[in-house]
């Protein structure tokens, strides 16, 4: 059992993205290790870290479940995903309109940063604070998320761009991925274990993990 497991997450986590979503035996990877995650929250977090478990459900709802993306989206959102829920860290709706009216008065490089700040957050709050947050609804946030996705899509130096470009077109569809992974996977009480140790992964590995 543990060798089947240990192959599993290194085929996963180990190996090249891009070629994983490539592999026909992919879906079945992830699969196997979304169940044996059902039956026992620690067997899998014994042998794998917080981060990874985010490319693990992003890899499942958003690629394979709602066929969006590939490999460079997946783990943006998954690496996103990490770090929002790591530090808590949100904006409230007031913060964009402000920020956004003296954008053009920011340098290059800041203007960028800032932008990505609205539309991560954006995608975040839509995404998985969905049920949860009061305030602003989905189509507020998708629509901050979708204008600021498509000014970072013009930064063609950044390494990004295609991804930007690709939320800014598809964000209501990723919106509706991660409302899906919220609901499986974040906010189940059978998954607080996960929460738990995200609030405890200070520089990206838990102490028991």
């Amino acid at each position: 059992m543990q060798q089947r497991l240990e192959r599993a997450l290194s085929v996963v986590f180990d190996c090249d993205l891009r070629k994983n979503l490539e592999n026909p035996d992919f879906p079945s990877i992830i699969s196997g290790l979304i169940d044996l995650l059902e039956e026992d929250n620690f067997q899998l977090i014994r042998f794998s870290t917080i981060k990874n478990l985010f490319l693990l459900f992003t890899s499942k709802k958003v690629y394979l479940d709602h066929r969006l993306g590939n490999a460079a989206t997946v783990d943006y959102i998954a690496e996103l995903l990490f770090g929002a829920v790591k530090t808590s860290n949100m904006l409230d709706e007031d913060y964009f309109s402000q920020q956004i009216f003296n954008a053009d008065r920011l340098s290059p490089s800041r203007r960028f940063t800032l932008f990505k700040s609205i539309a991560d957050k954006s995608l975040y709050n839509a995404g998985i604070q969905s049920q949860r947050k009061k305030g602003a609804g989905i189509s507020y946030y998708e629509s901050f998320g979708k204008s600021s996705y498509k000014v970072l899509s013009g930064y063609w130096d950044s390494p990004h761009r295609a991804t930007f470009e690709e939320l800014s077109n598809d964000l209501s569809k990723y919106v509706a991925a991660l409302q899906d992974l919220a609901r499986d996977f974040i906010y189940r009480p059978r998954y607080k274990i996960i929460k738990q140790a995200c609030d405890g992964d200070k520089e990206n590995k838990s102490p028991h993990l």
